[in-house]
C-alpha cells in the first residue's frame, strides 16, 4: 500500500497543478513521487444520422502537432459530463446534439497524473452558427471539423493521421458500444 508522507505543490497554474509527495511506496521503501494534477476530461463522440463520426482538426501547443480528434476537453466545475460534452460540441465543433449517452472513463497516464477522461455519445445533431462560437474554435488552433465514415477512420489511426490519444480510446469505446 502507498503512503503519503507529505505533499507540497512546486507549480500551479489554472490548467494544472504539480505536487511533489514524499512517499513509502509498496516495499516499505521512502521516496519522492511527482503528480500532475489534471481536471477530468469530457470527450464527444458525435455520430451522424450515417453513422459517421465528428473529428475536428487542431494544433496542439505543447506538441505543435497537428491531429484529427474528438471534441473534448476539460471538465468545468459545476458541470455534469452531459453539460461538458455539449459545451465541448458547441465551442469545437459548432454542433449540438439530442441525445447523449455515456461510453465509459478512463485514465490517462495513471503514473504520473489524476487525469480522467469520460466519453460521451452524442446523437441527433445540429450544427450552430455563432461568430463567438466560431471565435472561440479559432482561438483554440481548430482549423476544421469533418464527418468520417467508420473505415477512414480506422485507416487514419493506422497511418497514423489520428494519434491522438484520447480520440483512438473514445473511438474503441464507440466501436464496444456497437457490438
Amino acid at each position: 500500500m502507498w503512503q503519503t508522507k507529505s505533499s507540497k505543490v512546486v507549480y500551479q497554474n489554472p490548467w494544472i497543478r504539480v505536487r511533489e509527495d514524499e512517499i513509502v511506496d509498496p516495499a516499505g521503501q521512502d521516496g519522492i513521487y511527482g503528480v500532475v494534477e489534471i481536471p477530468p476530461g469530457v470527450f464527444a463522440v458525435a455520430r451522424d444520422a450515417d453513422g459517421r463520426i465528428l473529428l475536428i482538426e487542431q494544433t496542439h501547443y505543447p506538441t505543435g502537432r497537428r491531429s484529427w480528434e474528438l471534441p473534448g476537453g476539460g471538465l468545468e466545475p459545476g458541470y455534469s459530463h452531459e453539460q461538458q460534452a455539449l459545451e465541448e460540441l458547441a465551442e469545437e465543433a459548432l454542433m449540438t446534439a439530442a441525445k447523449l449517452t455515456p461510453l465509459g472513463m478512463t485514465q490517462t497516464a495513471p503514473g504520473v497524473t489524476t487525469e480522467l477522461n469520460y466519453f460521451m455519445l452524442a446523437e441527433n445533431l445540429s450544427p450552430l452558427s455563432s461568430p463567438e462560437l466560431a471565435a472561440k474554435q479559432r482561438s483554440e488552433g481548430i482549423s476544421q471539423a469533418a464527418f468520417f465514415p467508420d473505415a477512414e477512420i480506422r485507416r487514419m489511426i493506422r497511418e497514423g493521421r489520428i494519434d491522438h490519444g484520447q480520440t483512438v480510446t473514445g473511438y474503441f469505446l464507440y466501436l464496444l458500444s456497437q457490438t
